[in-house]
């Protein structure tokens, strides 16, 4: 998925993501997340994980999954 604009090479960076219909029946809109270096440390460290929504969105979750 591409940054709003559809520029690959935006200071907005492209995201792997992958939609499909869940079993709820929802159509569900998944984007991989990928830790930075140091970002493991930082976690064991007591850092959160902040999810900010801009312009309101629908309910989500967050899963560890291969």
């Amino acid at each position: 998925m591409s940054a709003p604009d559809g520029d690959l090479t935006s200071e907005i960076a492209p995201v792997e993501a992958l939609v499909d219909d869940s079993r709820s029946g929802w159509r569900r809109l998944s984007v991989r997340c990928v830790l930075d270096p140091g970002d493991l440390e930082r976690l064991a460290a007591g850092e959160c994980v902040w999810v900010s929504f801009y312009g309101g969105m629908p309910p989500f979750s967050v899963d560890v999954n291969p």
